[in-house]
């Protein structure tokens, strides 16, 4: 099994899924829904996992991660500094009163 998927993707029960074509080594990873999840109609996981696929971008950089952020071009960023969130995102600036 080690051997055989030591840089393969191994088979998935899950929501989505890794295709080899979605990977770019350093650059993005992308997750794509599995559309015959055997889950996806039970009650419990009903309309849980509704994107049909979700990117995940490398950017090495925190202050570049930020003014992307700032622009609406990725939709998540961890404002984990005090920095990031009193400083360079205070209550006053105009994107933080628009939401």
């Amino acid at each position: 099994f080690t051997e055989r998927y030591q840089w393969r993707f191994e088979p998935t029960t899950g929501a989505y899924v890794v295709r080899p074509e979605d990977v770019r080594k350093g650059r993005s990873i992308a997750l794509t829904r599995n559309k015959d999840w055997w889950a996806k109609d039970k009650k419990y996981w009903r309309y849980r996992f509704n994107p049909d696929r979700i990117q995940f971008s490398v950017i090495r950089d925190d202050a570049k991660t930020f003014e992307a952020f700032k622009r609406g071009d990725i939709d998540q960023f961890g404002l984990g500094l005090a920095e990031y969130w009193y400083e360079k995102l205070p209550d006053s600036d105009p994107d933080v009163q628009a939401g």
